[in-house]
């Protein structure tokens, strides 16, 4: 696969946790290489168009175990709003 790819890879993985990284890595190649053949062309202009289809990589990585995008999440939510509460 080509530059193109390989910088959405990295940018959807570097937001998944560690331990989940490698296989996500795996799984969003195979299904990028997948949807590549089903179209018939690996161009740039064929890449482009896949990678569109996912979307921003920040979302994708959250389908892939990301980080929650919550400002005050579970762990902090009583506490914050006791603090808050006045």
């Amino acid at each position: 696969m080509s530059d193109l790819v390989d910088r959405y890879v990295a940018a959807v993985v570097k937001d998944v946790p560690p331990a989940l990284r490698e296989d996500a890595e795996r799984r969003l190649r195979a299904v990028i290489a997948q949807r590549l053949a089903v179209g018939g062309s690996a161009d740039e202009e064929a890449e482009r168009r896949v990678l569109a289809e996912f979307g921003d990589p920040a979302e994708l990585a959250l389908d892939y175990g990301g980080a929650n995008r919550c400002l005050i999440g579970p762990g902090l939510y009583g506490r914050a709003r006791t603090r808050t509460s006045g």
